[in-house]
């Protein structure tokens, strides 16, 4: 057998071991897949399925490249699991005494107080062992690679940004990660350098750094203009800055395939058209948000998105007259055609309820960009 040859069966034969994976939902839709147990092994997708998928063939490439330059691989954590949920520690008679009064305090046994105290700590941010680690420095060996030119470099640059997302350090990570991206887009090709870019900007989205995401994701759509789940996400993020007229440039790109993405290219038109009082692109932006809004009734009529739904309705209805009448049509439609039961067209005219956080046009233009993005 042939040095590549061996080495693509040794890396197969990790690849099939149990390697725990972790899936996180992405603020724009999407979903991040990654391996613990191995540093900036992760990927991205649509829906979790795809996700996982490309988190396999990340995982492929990951193990091989670490065996062409000797690294060694860390064990999968259910490799010699033996997790019974029981274990024994010792601790201080004074700690012992203050666990035992206080679930005496809040009337439940020591052993449930203790499980809901070590569920909370492992579930911080922080954890014993990255406090611990938190001033530590990366090992020589990984900077030493990081500073190489190639494939060497990629996986110790992505290794350090977990750890520095990890940390609690979102932006540095994403620096580190955009350095990956570009040292992929070198020796692969810039789709791969795009996605790359994509999956960092998701990072800063999660953590609300607006800024630092629309650099990462220009860079993103900027090295592979066909990247559509960029553009996408990119004309989101203008739109709620209300940069109505650029967002819908990038919205545009997409929203023959994209409902959620014709969904914001219809507000952006529609607000962009008010704001410079252009009935032609009023007419055009109402057109997309009436297709997006019936389309989202009819394929996904199930009763967990009814109020997203309405809520988008009702705001179409404060806009005016015309928008009342079409904000009508919407409803008679969802109710043959939705599984929502039927909806009452009064609830267009009726007075916003108390708790309703429903914002008008003026509301929203008027406030900040934070506010923005949770309405």
């Amino acid at each position: 057998m042939s040095p590549q040859a061996d080495l693509q069966s040794r890396a197969e034969e990790l690849f099939q071991l149990p390697w725990s994976r972790e899936v996180l939902a992405d603020e724009d839709g999407g979903y991040l897949a990654r391996v613990p147990e191995l540093p900036g092994c992760f990927a991205d997708g649509d829906t979790v399925e795809e996700a996982l998928a490309n988190l396999n063939l990340i995982l492929r490439e990951w193990l091989t490249i670490s065996l062409e330059r000797g690294d060694s691989v860390p064990q999968p954590r259910r490799v010699n699991d033996s997790f019974s949920g029981r274990f024994s520690v010792r601790v201080p008679r004074s700690v012992h005494e203050a666990l035992s009064r206080r679930a005496e305090e809040e009337n439940c046994s020591l052993n449930q107080l203790v499980t809901v105290l070590l569920t909370e700590g492992v579930r911080q941010p922080r954890t014993l062992a990255t406090a611990a680690s938190t001033d530590s420095d990366i090992s020589e060996s990984i900077a030493a690679d990081a500073v190489r030119s190639g494939n060497q470099a990629i996986a110790a640059l992505k290794g350090i940004g977990t750890v520095l997302r990890d940390r609690g350090q979102p932006n540095l990570a994403c620096v580190v990660y955009a350095m990956a991206a570009n040292i992929v887009a070198d020796v692969e090709h810039a789709e791969a350098a795009a996605r790359e870019f994509g999956m960092a900007a998701s990072l800063a989205r999660r953590e609300k750094h607006h800024k630092l995401a629309e650099a990462l994701l220009r860079e993103s759509v900027h090295r592979d203009p066909t990247n559509l789940r960029s553009s996408s996400s990119l004309g989101q993020l203008l739109y709620f800055q209300g940069r109505y007229n650029e967002a819908a440039a990038y919205l545009s790109r997409v929203a023959s395939i994209d409902n959620y993405a014709k969904l914001f290219l219809g507000w952006s038109r529609l607000l962009e058209g008010m704001n410079l009082s252009d009935e032609a692109q009023q007419k055009a932006g109402l057109n997309d948000l009436v297709a997006a809004l019936r389309e989202w009734s009819y394929q996904k009529g199930n009763r967990g998105s009814k109020s997203s739904w309405l809520r988008q309705v009702q705001r179409l209805a404060r806009l005016g007259s015309g928008c009342l009448e079409e904000a009508r049509h919407l409803i008679q439609f969802a109710n043959t055609n939705a599984n929502w039961g039927t909806i009452d067209p009064a609830v267009l005219t009726a007075p916003a309820s108390e708790g309703d956080t429903t914002p008008s046009l003026d509301d929203l233009q008027s406030m900040p960009l934070e506010q923005r993005l949770t309405e």
